[in-house]
């Protein structure tokens, strides 16, 4: 089957023939979005944050405050990977 721009293609079929036309191929074209940059920053900073939460429970030993940190780290740290796949 011929692509060209704008042309036509003729179908040669066994019930019929006739003349198809062929649609000009479309450039798609991405922009990444301000609101993608400015949440996966935000995102990101909690989520060193959450570490840095982290750090400082674990050498005061608590455990659960650790636990906590760590959860909310990778919670912030999904956020920014879904932020930059949503408004990316």
């Amino acid at each position: 089957m011929d692509r060209r721009r704008g042309s036509q293609v003729p179908c040669r079929s066994k019930r019929q023939s006739q003349v198809v036309a062929v649609e000009p191929e479309r450039m798609e074209t991405t922009a990444t979005s301000d609101k993608s940059i400015g949440l996966s920053v935000l995102f990101g900073a909690l989520g060193l944050a959450g570490a840095l939460g982290m750090f400082l429970t674990a050498i005061s030993h608590d455990q659960l405050g650790s636990g906590i940190a760590f959860a909310g780290a990778m919670i912030a740290g999904a956020m920014a990977i879904g932020a930059v796949h949503a408004y990316g």
